[in-house]
């Protein structure tokens, strides 16, 4: 993962090591091995929690994907099981990427995440409340991440 994405480095805290660790565990083990080289990392909140965060987990597929919009559409589906309300496809940064976004209310607001899959791989930006100002702003910011973190 890169050093600074976002104007924020990477939080190399122990702390933030074993929420990671824990984190690609759980991914790795929840995706059925259809991810390997699961990578992750949280993006600011050096010194405490107050400050601005961010979380992004990437993988390669197994197995080369046909469709990213397929997996688009099984990814809002997923979004949705999982809480978060008005997931939708929003327009990639990228040639062959798909891009979902949605929002879910937690107790201190409103975290939003975006999923992306193209035909090599997978990956994730949850941002906590108050780190995007909506949908297409966490879809910019996303995109950005792709192309930091794919190429």
């Amino acid at each position: 993962m890169p050093a600074q994405l976002l104007g924020l480095k990477e939080n190399t805290s122990a702390t933030a090591m074993q929420a990671i660790s824990i984190l690609r565990k759980g991914i790795a083990s929840g995706s059925m091995g259809q991810l390997i080289g699961e990578k992750a990392a949280i993006y600011g909140a050096e010194h405490n929690a107050a400050q601005p965060f961010f979380l992004v987990i990437a993988a390669e597929w197994a197995k080369r994907v046909a469709s990213p919009d397929n997996a688009a559409h099984v990814i809002q589906g997923f979004l949705v099981t999982k809480g978060f309300t008005d997931a939708e496809l929003l327009p990639a940064g990228s040639p062959g990427e798909a891009l979902v976004c949605g929002h879910k209310h937690v107790q201190t607001g409103t975290d939003t995440v975006c999923e992306w899959a193209d035909h090599m791989s997978f990956g994730a930006a949850l941002y906590p409340p108050g780190f995007t100002s909506s949908l297409s702003d966490a879809a910019s910011q996303t995109n950005q991440i792709y192309s930091a973190v794919v190429g």
